[in-house]
């Protein structure tokens, strides 16, 4: 089977999530065959919130970690 991405990348999965009783929430990412990274945010925040930092944490990691910038 061909691999769907070059080997030369790093694919992330993110999600975000809020729980409905208490508006607890929490956010996290995982890299495909790496490690995984969730955390506590402010209680209140909206699902689109939780989802965006975890986005955020993904790309900011991404940024820390890569060796080259990918081209536009």
């Amino acid at each position: 089977m061909k691999a769907l991405t070059p080997h030369n990348r790093t694919v992330y999965y993110t999600d975000g999530s809020v729980e409905t009783t208490s508006t607890k929430a929490g956010a996290a990412f995982t890299i495909e065959g790496g490690n995984t990274s969730l955390w506590r945010t402010s209680d209140g925040c909206s699902t689109l919130q939780v989802g965006l930092a975890a986005i955020l944490g993904a790309l900011r990691h991404a940024s820390i970690n890569s060796t080259t910038m990918p081209r536009a």
